[in-house]
């Protein structure tokens, strides 16, 4: 029998003053000050919002289109691996649970786990364990990598075709990242001590939430053989639905950005639009901030300004995009959340 003499009842941890949603949601919104307020009046424009107003309709509308492609092909490409992983799941629920795993990646506590328990928690109803939700993540993570790389070094190859001075310094560092990636993953799949107690720590954290019991160390070496093998054995289209799903979300996004440009009558060479999408985008996934906030927007004014649009031009472009391409799949992020957790009989906070 446990003693609960003397010991006050927890709460839970979504109530409590200094749990990690309080810090988290503090962060995210001094992050939000820096970018959508401090930043355009460090750059001289105090007005953002009258010249976004003054942005044309469609061109937004079909920025606005390119992103809602963005989010099927990442659903698309989710959908594939589930289905050579397992049993499959409708890619409808698929979509719902990968635009909820977005917004509680960025809101919710965890440190970004919150969008991985979501997933581990919704697709364990189709007969998923949790490793393969981590590996699904994994493979996601290193396709979008590959598909960074492979529109980086096609728009590179215009850009030096059209007589102009291409930083092919940019192509090896993103692969080296993916090289590491893939080398972290062969590492933790092949159930090295070291890297099997620091996988154990997320796993029980989850396990913990769902109320069941911890998973021990060679409970989770067996787990782990099975993914190897299955992840050997994985058919060929559910690779070819992680790389297209890939590319196609990757194109959309660049394309999104294009669009937002011209909304504000910046004609900017397509594949320089590929580049400074890529590299912005590269280099706020290695902040680990929520969303790439701050880093991912100041690179990305940066890199547009750095092409000849004018520094105030690029701040709101920047902002505009990222309204459209950050903001708007979170918001339906949350309705997504809202409804799986109104529809479980166990909902997950």
């Amino acid at each position: 029998m446990h003693n609960t003499q003397g010991q006050s009842p927890r709460s839970p941890p979504l109530n409590r003053i200094s749990s990690t949603l309080p810090r988290r949601l503090f962060v995210i919104l001094l992050l939000s000050l820096g970018v959508y307020v401090l930043l355009p009046r460090l750059v001289g424009v105090p007005g953002t919002l009258s010249a976004i107003r003054q942005a044309r309709i469609l061109p937004l509308l079909a920025a606005a289109s390119c992103q809602v492609a963005s989010c099927l092909s990442l659903a698309y490409a989710v959908h594939g691996m589930l289905l050579g992983l397992g049993p499959g799941v409708g890619f409808v629920n698929v979509l719902q649970v990968t635009l909820a795993s977005g917004f509680a990646s960025m809101f919710l506590p965890s440190l970004g786990l919150s969008g991985m328990a979501v997933r581990a928690r919704y697709w364990r109803e189709h007969g998923y364990a949790v490793e393969t939700t981590f590996l699904v993540g994994t493979l996601e993570t290193l396709g979008q990598g590959a598909a960074h790389t492979i529109l980086l070094a096609l728009a590179l190859l215009r850009q030096q075709l059209a007589g102009q001075t291409a930083p092919w310094r940019l192509l090896p560092m993103l692969l080296s990242v993916i090289l590491l990636g893939s080398a972290a993953l062969a590492l933790v799949l092949s159930s090295p001590r070291s890297w099997r107690d620091i996988l154990l720590r997320p796993l029980n954290y989850l396990r913990k939430h769902w109320g069941r019991a911890p998973t021990s160390a060679l409970a989770l070496e067996q787990r782990l053989s099975n993914l190897r093998r299955a992840l050997v054995a994985l058919p060929r289209p559910a690779k070819v639905s992680l790389l297209l799903g890939s590319l196609l979300r990757n194109v959309a996004n660049a394309l999104c950005l294009h669009w937002t440009l011209l909304a504000y009558g910046q004609r900017v060479p397509l594949q320089q639009s590929f580049i400074s999408w890529t590299v912005s985008d590269f280099l706020g996934a290695l902040s680990t901030l929520p969303g790439g906030l701050l880093v991912t927007d100041t690179s990305l004014s940066a890199l547009l300004a750095g092409v000849g649009v004018t520094l105030s031009t690029a701040v709101t472009v920047t902002l505009t995009f990222r309204l459209i391409a950050l903001w708007l799949p979170r918001a339906i992020g949350i309705v997504a959340w809202y409804i799986l957790q109104r529809r479980s009989p166990e909902p997950l906070w």
